[in-house]
């Protein structure tokens, strides 16, 4: 009974969050509430603290379930075997994410929340080892450059730079929003550029 019961508030914490993600991608993350939420399910505002303390406390889970799924796509380009095409293919199923999901990296951005800035913040010394994430950059980083695929460079360091670089362009991806094949010149170029900057004489 007990795990039925798990699967049911899960069940329902996802619904929830489907219809924030919703509400955001129509409305905008400014208007997003619980009262709005609550509308939707038919429900009063009430039965949603039984699943989220607040507000943030939703936008917080809906920050988590994005981390989730680019550590989704890292992990299935880790897969790749040379580091050249895992590098090129990880940045470019994160960047393309990023992009379809563009309200949630505006969330990301904008928040001031500490738990969000904590999951976002990627600059610090030692991030490489603490984050999945940028982690993962750095052990593609690092086996290229062991490999001779890629020249010697300050592993953390460039990782750090790669995905600045990657949040630079989805920002303004997201903020003009060029048509489809100028997102994808756009990728493609900013892939080329990465690539180029590693390659060993």
């Amino acid at each position: 009974m007990k795990i039925k019961d798990e699967k049911q508030i899960e069940a329902k914490k996802k619904q929830i969050l489907d219809i924030a993600e919703t509400i955001i991608t129509e409305e905008g993350i400014e208007n997003l509430s619980v009262r709005k939420i609550a509308a939707r399910l038919n429900q009063t505002p009430g039965i949603l603290y039984h699943y989220f303390k607040d507000k943030e406390a939703v936008m917080a889970a809906i920050v988590e379930r994005g981390y989730q799924e680019i550590l989704a796509v890292i992990r299935e380009t880790a897969k790749d075997t040379d580091p050249a095409v895992r590098l090129r293919n990880g940045l470019a199923g994160y960047l393309r994410l990023m992009i379809q999901k563009r309200d949630i990296f505006l969330l990301l951005m904008q928040s001031k929340d500490t738990a969000i800035q904590e999951r976002v913040n990627i600059l610090s010394p030692g991030t490489g080892d603490k984050k999945e994430s940028i982690g993962s950059l750095c052990a593609t980083l690092r086996e290229g450059v062991e490999s001779g695929c890629f020249r010697d460079v300050k592993i953390e360091l460039r990782a750090q730079v790669i995905w600045s670089g990657a949040y630079g362009l989805i920002s303004r991806i997201v903020t003009e929003q060029p048509s489809g094949e100028q997102t994808e010149h756009l990728i493609g170029e900013y892939l080329d550029m990465v690539l180029d900057s590693l390659a060993s004489a």
